[in-house]
């Protein structure tokens, strides 16, 4: 029964590692595919209102949750020492020691605060955070409008207007940085990818769902020190009847795009 559990356990971990490495793989090869300006099938144009489908979704909040890394500890302070007795030091002597040890806590205390935040000095790690949750985390209302050249996407608060298939695709620059943005149809998928050097890359995808009248939402995101993260969603195409959504439980995206 050991042996059979142990390789269980085995089998279990080369199936997470790969499919990490498989997500890895994914978000490293994804500015490298052709986006066009339509869909290969008129079918498969995913323009409209759509209402989320909670249940059928993946718990965002939960994901982001086990990809966040854990908090780095400080350092301890350097222990505070005796002052020097008068008998073995002289005044001089004793200020210019004590500015020494001044001057050696400063910097420790400088470096631990940059070994807490080293990958990026201009945001907090509640900052990335707070990225991660507002491109990661569904809306409950999406609304997708295009033409022959522009797309239109709204996600709750969050509107956005893209060039799709741009042959000089734009820069943004926000507070966190900025990202290369590409819009287009890759097939029958709607893909949006967002590039920010090293430190991210998004990937939001939306392509028809097997089942009529639905939409399936997929983000992949890889952002600074965070695990890889893939959130599916399901959308339900608004009747004219359909109530507003109610208030969504997770963050407002705001000024992110």
């Amino acid at each position: 029964m050991q042996v059979q559990g142990a390789k269980a356990a085995r089998h279990g971990a080369l199936v997470r590692g790969a499919t990490l490495a498989l997500a890895f793989s994914f978000l490293a090869g994804c500015m490298a595919t052709s986006l066009n300006g339509a869909p290969r099938s008129r079918a498969a144009d995913p323009g409209g209102r759509w209402l989320l489908d909670r249940a059928a979704s993946d718990d965002a909040l939960k994901i982001i949750g086990a990809a966040t890394p854990a908090p780095r500890a400080m350092p301890a302070p350097p222990p505070v020492l005796a002052p020097p007795s008068a008998a073995n030091d002289g005044g001089a002597s004793r200020g210019q020691r004590g500015q020494r040890g001044q001057s050696g806590q400063d910097g420790s205390s400088a470096n631990a605060a940059r070994a807490y935040d080293d990958n990026a000095p201009r945001l907090r790690p509640s900052e990335r955070l707070q990225f991660v949750r507002s491109v990661a985390v569904p809306a409950d209302e999406l609304v997708i409008e295009r033409d022959d050249r522009m797309l239109t996407v709204v996600q709750g608060d969050r509107r956005r207007h893209f060039e799709l298939a741009a042959e000089d695709p734009p820069t943004i620059t926000d507070r966190y940085g900025s990202r290369r943005i590409r819009a287009g149809f890759n097939g029958d998928s709607l893909t949006v990818e967002s590039v920010d050097g090293g430190r991210v890359r998004l990937e939001e995808v939306w392509r028809p769902g097997a089942e009529a009248g639905t939409l399936i939402s997929e983000v992949t995101l890889k952002a600074w020190d965070f695990k890889a993260i893939h959130v599916r969603s399901v959308y339900r195409r608004a009747t004219a009847d359909a109530p507003p959504p109610r208030a969504s439980d997770g963050p407002t995206p705001g000024a992110v795009r």
